[in-house]
């Protein structure tokens, strides 16, 4: 036996099936220089500069959930906004009470759901990192109960076209490590283009969203937490009308030819008016209100102005008047003392105090 054929005895037989050492070493580079895999890798990047909540590591599933989060809480936001007003709901929001009320077969309630519906508006989008930064900080996007409709359905737009992405670089990574070009073609095959996958995740966001609503307005917390929510921002909007008309910067009253019409009324109303009791427009002298709503009782005045007092606007005013009057009572108390110093009253006379008033 020669000595070649005793070497070859002595070294080891690669089977068919394995790679060579080449290969091997040259396809980790390859999966990191593949345009799909870098483009993943910016995706996820665009993603968490403009949520940051959004992990590190995520994957494209972990995308489509935050876009789904983010519309169900836009269209919470919306029912908070201008549902709560719309849809006629019982005085007691018992689960008995909101079953046997059926607010999901309510035509309001179904005429706000379609426009809820209509405005998520989901497709492919084309919006730079930059572009989607400037639209979460823009005023016209948000108010006090959140984001609008249009807004957020634009950035679940944009969180759905980086899952695709994401998915897409996934794709690209797994198919490097894979043997056979026939596998890597028949994977192609298999994976949606852009458009179908939006459109896909888009149809599934429109009916959690539509659950979410429905699931509002029949589990008594959700709506105590949404009426509550309405409440709070409109007593706000409230108290800040009403700063206005004490500083001068708005007409308190209105001339017109039935005489002068408060704005008094809604503001004791701002806590009723959310379950539909008495009216919500301001009292007219003439025996109406400016909607053209019959004018209420004095059961439902004096309701109407325990509810704006036990609010938070109703104490904050009272607040504000008790510290004015203690001020006022002040300077009278101090005028009235140097008024008897300066007649010659005596040590009696000036050491003499009035009685404070006490304080409610």
């Amino acid at each position: 036996m020669s000595k070649l054929d005793a070497l070859r005895g002595k070294l080891p037989r690669r089977s068919p099936g394995t790679p060579k050492r080449s290969d091997q070493a040259r396809r980790p580079a390859r999966r990191r220089n593949d345009p799909a895999v870098l483009a993943a890798g910016e995706a996820l990047a665009d993603a968490r500069e403009v949520f940051g909540d959004v992990p590190r590591g995520a994957d494209a599933d972990q995308l489509v959930r935050r876009a789904r989060r983010l519309m169900r809480q836009a269209a919470l936001d919306e029912f908070a906004r201008e549902g709560v007003s719309l849809v006629q709901l019982p005085q007691q929001w018992g689960r008995a009470e909101l079953r046997r009320a059926d607010v999901p077969g309510d035509a309001a309630f179904q005429s706000f759901v379609s426009e809820v519906l209509a405005a998520i508006d989901i497709a492919p989008s084309l919006l730079e990192r930059d572009d989607a930064i400037e639209l979460t900080r823009a005023p016209s996007s948000a108010d006090a109960y959140g984001l609008s409709l249009e807004v957020a359905a634009d950035l679940a737009s944009f969180l759905l076209t980086r899952a695709w992405r994401m998915e897409r670089g996934a794709h690209a990574a797994q198919a490097a490590t894979e043997q056979g070009v026939g596998l890597e073609a028949e994977r192609d095959r298999s994976l949606p283009s852009e458009e179908e996958y939006v459109t896909e995740q888009a149809g599934r966001i429109r009916e959690e969203v539509r659950t979410a609503l429905v699931r509002v307005v029949t589990v008594p917390l959700e709506l105590k937490e949404a009426d509550d929510k309405h409440r709070r921002i409109e007593e706000r909007r409230t108290g800040r009308a009403e700063a206005d008309d004490s500083t001068g910067t708005s007409p308190r009253v209105s001339a017109g030819a039935g005489g002068g019409r408060t704005s008094t009324g809604t503001a004791w109303t701002g806590a009723t008016s959310s379950t539909g009791e008495g009216s919500t427009g301001p009292v007219d002298d003439d025996g109406g209100t400016e909607d053209g709503a019959p004018r209420r009782g004095i059961a439902e005045q004096v309701a109407a102005l325990h509810g704006f007092a036990t609010s938070d606007t109703g104490r904050k005013t009272f607040e504000v008047m008790r510290t004015v009057g203690e001020r006022a009572f002040d300077m009278y108390q101090q005028r009235e003392a140097s008024r008897e110093d300066g007649g010659g009253s005596g040590a009696g006379g000036s050491g003499r105090t009035r009685k404070r008033p006490p304080s409610s």
